[in-house]
């Protein structure tokens, strides 16, 4: 749900329920990535920093680690 928020402009919406999903399940690093992005959007850089590294520590899978990676370093910029 958060990513269709997101996608449909509906940013607080979208940060919302990436919250809450993370209250429920702080190991999954997909909603970090998630979130990290959606506060990208909002305009909270350091925020989304922390998320997407969050989400490279969680990740085991190198197939999944490119994008937190790749927010990360384009944020950095």
């Amino acid at each position: 749900r958060g990513i269709c928020h997101r996608t449909m402009g509906k940013l607080s919406k979208s940060l919302s329920d990436f919250e809450y999903a993370i209250e429920k399940d702080a190991q999954n690093g997909m909603l970090y990535l998630n979130r990290g992005l959606t506060l990208y959007d909002l305009g909270k850089k350091e925020a989304s920093i922390r998320d997407y590294t969050k989400a490279i520590e969680l990740l085991k899978e190198p197939k999944h680690l490119f994008k937190p990676y790749f927010h990360r370093g384009n944020t950095l910029r």
